[in-house]
């Protein structure tokens, strides 16, 4: 049984430095399992919120402050340890970005008690996976401002060089769903890395939200980021994992038939090789969203198209063509620029958006224009000067090896 007596120093403390205690006489009974949901006895552990092979997380309530959080609390094992050591890692160097204005989970310390090490965050409210238990679908006033705010998240992530690597809907939770609907936080870093340590080959990302060059064997970035993202839209909208499957052969062969082979120079440039790529027929996004619903006139429609585009942008199978985060913030999509004003349906997608509005310098649009501007010339430098593919490694995936990866993808399903 688990009884964890949260007690800590101030939050005023607490929110600006990390801090690492062992012992500390203001925690108090730690132990190995937590085996019921409510324990509100003594105004601690109020409830069991989740639990994976590495440990548990628990709601738990500051005995001093009064204040709830999720405490995540790791198992004593090595692979356990590990974890906890690369997660820390993330959030020290994510803590240079305010959690509220980009939209991160706000870590608040950690410690040791008794050989486990704690984890306390910000108290969410659900996932964005329950809540689609709830209403099955979302519309694209309520898909919109959840993707301004995760395109916001991956944009800071980006400038201080992390790449997520295990964006989906349970790893996206929603604030506070009823006072601020569809306001959300990007959670669990757990197997996020610094872009300088991925390395070419290496196997990210579970597999139905895999980006292709993952799946290929082409040079990594924060590009892979948006295109699960984009796998977590067509979801949202269509409630069909665009790419659902048992394999790696298999995700390539279904993202094929969606999206169109990849160009030969892609193909070229990848370490791992898969046989009959070309013969399956495509079968193209566009008319898949714009034949999802049958109305095909006023803002509704316009939405859908230029929904439609933004996908098609984030699903760009060559990562360097593929839309930045900062590019995404300008499209049409976000700024609900193609709808028209005083309509009905206009008025309450601004409505829905204004939990994602902000003000902070860096997101507003004349930043962004240079930002973009910027990267674009960066990506035709990157695209004048694609290298060729090493040719000893050409038939790894013909004989069956695939390089050795940082252990993310299906593993992190797993993790707390």
């Amino acid at each position: 049984m688990v009884t964890i007596l949260y007690s800590a120093v101030p939050h005023s403390r607490q929110s600006k430095h990390f801090t690492s205690r062992n012992h500390s006489p203001i925690y108090t009974h730690i132990h190995t399992h937590i085996h019921t949901p409510v324990y509100t006895d003594t105004g601690g552990v109020l409830q069991l919120l989740g639990q994976g092979c590495f440990g548990k997380v628990a709601k738990c309530k500051n005995r001093v402050t009064k204040e709830v959080v999720a405490m995540k609390v790791m198992k004593k094992n090595q692979n356990a340890n590990y974890f906890f050591i690369e997660e820390l890692k993330m959030l020290q160097r994510i803590s240079q970005l305010d959690p509220d204005t980009f939209n991160l989970i706000k870590f608040i310390e950690h410690f040791e008690f008794d050989g486990h090490q704690c984890m306390a965050f910000q108290i969410l409210d659900r996932s964005v996976e329950d809540q689609m238990k709830k209403q099955s679908k979302f519309s694209l006033s309520e898909i919109r401002p959840m993707t301004k705010q995760l395109l916001v998240a991956l944009l800071g992530l980006k400038t201080i060089g992390v790449m997520h690597t295990d964006i989906k809907s349970d790893n996206i939770m929603l604030v506070d769903q009823e006072k601020h609907p569809f306001k959300v936080k990007l959670i669990d870093f757990g197997v996020a890395m610094e872009r300088v340590e991925v390395k070419q080959g290496m196997q990210l990302q579970p597999v139905a939200f895999r980006s292709p060059e993952v799946s290929l064997g082409l040079p990594l970035s924060e590009a892979v980021d948006m295109w699960s993202l984009a796998c977590c839209l067509i979801f949202w909208y269509w409630k069909d994992q665009g790419f659902t499957c048992c394999s790696q052969f298999d995700q390539v062969t279904r993202l094929v038939s969606f999206l169109g082979t990849p160009s030969e120079e892609m193909l070229n440039e990848g370490l791992l090789k898969f046989p009959h790529m070309s013969f399956i027929l495509p079968r193209h996004l566009e008319d898949i969203i714009k034949n999802h619903k049958v109305f095909e006139t006023g803002p509704e429609f316009k939405d859908r198209e230029a929904f439609c585009d933004l996908l098609k942008k984030m699903f760009e199978l060559d990562p360097y063509k593929r839309i930045t985060p900062a590019e995404a913030l300008l499209h049409p999509y976000i700024t609900m620029e193609h709808l028209p004003h005083g309509d009905g349906y206009s008025q309450a997608a601004k409505d829905l958006m204004s939990v994602a509005e902000t003000d902070y310098f860096s997101l507003q649009r004349q930043y962004l224009e240079r930002v973009v501007q910027s990267e674009q010339e960066e990506r035709a430098k990157r695209l004048a000067t694609r290298k060729p593919a090493n040719p000893k490694a050409s038939q790894m995936w013909m004989d069956g090896v695939l390089p050795e990866g940082r252990g993310g993808g299906e593993r992190k399903h797993d993790l707390v």
